[in-house]
């Protein structure tokens, strides 16, 4: 006769979940314009996803530095909306967002494509016209930045009439002065003070 031994069950584990996708941005939209400094960043939701990470590149001169990384600067976040602390973001820049989902199985290995938008200048602190005063000694130069020369530098106390500006330029904001003593040319407002 031919016998069998008794019989054992066994279970395999489920599957790994995938790694998930990236999610789909919502808002701020792709090349939106004048868009405040504490936005609220929506996206879509990812089945499965526990939370999402955010990212913010600033892209005002190129590739610049990531000024936001939820990982780092605030942590996980549930939900599919972020209203963004302030401090991150500044007038007058341009800036590119992506994010990637997380799940049980990890953090997804695709970001989402980098949507860009920008925020307002600030309002000018001078008007073409405006009496002013240095606060410091003050380089005077040929132009806007600080690879110009230097033509004369200013004492402080010393004044002048704004004729042009501003520009933005080597991180400084700069405006065209004719001085007092006859001199015209650009210098960093950091240390001007209306007259």
């Amino acid at each position: 006769g031919t016998s069998f031994s008794t019989g054992w069950t066994f279970s395999t584990p489920a599957a790994a979940p995938a790694l998930p996708p990236a999610p789909t941005h919502v808002a701020p939209s792709n090349g939106a314009t004048g868009v405040s400094t504490t936005p609220t960043f929506t996206w879509g939701a990812v089945s499965g996803a526990d939370y999402y990470g955010l990212y913010i590149r600033d892209i005002t001169s190129g590739e610049g530095p990531i000024v936001f990384d939820s990982e780092v600067n605030y942590g996980p976040i549930s939900g599919t909306s972020l209203a963004l602390p302030s401090g991150y973001l500044a007038a007058g820049k341009t800036y590119r967002w992506n994010m990637r989902s997380h799940n049980s199985a990890g953090w997804g290995t695709s970001f989402s494509t980098g949507w860009t938008f920008s925020t307002p200048a600030a309002a000018s602190k001078f008007r073409i016209g405006d009496s002013v005063r240095a606060t410091a000694s003050l380089n005077v130069r040929t132009g806007p930045g600080t690879g110009y020369s230097v033509i004369r530098t200013m004492s402080a106390g010393s004044t002048g009439v704004v004729l042009g500006g501003p520009i933005n330029a080597d991180g400084y904001v700069w405006w065209q002065v004719r001085w007092s003593d006859g001199t015209s040319g650009w210098s960093v407002e950091n240390w001007l003070e209306r007259a």
